[in-house]
């Protein structure tokens, strides 16, 4: 005798936010994106890391490091990671980091 699966429904959305919203609540979506607004570098090191093949165990080799030292960094805000943390994590993973100064407005 054979079982016949229930069909599961399945729900579209019409944007990720939409998603989000329905699942995991307003509040949530408020919090994750001012999280992103800062977290710029943090986002392009990781795609960095991502495009060079590497595992974040593959980097904390090639950093002398251990691996929940670059967990720790992928997961921390722009203004929490030191000069060096961004230029050696950008070198490990084969990118040039360069920062510039410019005169501010006012």
């Amino acid at each position: 005798m054979m079982k016949t699966l229930k069909k599961s429904k399945i729900r579209s959305y019409s944007s990720v936010d939409e998603m989000v919203k329905l699942t995991l609540g307003t509040r949530w979506l408020k919090r994750m994106k001012q999280r992103l607004k800062h977290t710029e570098v943090v986002d392009q090191l990781v795609l960095a890391r991502l495009r060079a093949g590497l595992s974040q165990t593959d980097l904390a080799a090639r950093m002398k490091c251990t691996q929940s030292r670059i967990s720790k960094i992928e997961d921390s805000l722009d203004a929490q990671l030191s000069l060096k943390d961004i230029y050696e994590y950008a070198g490990a993973v084969g990118v040039d980091c360069k920062f510039r100064l410019v005169q501010g407005a006012g």
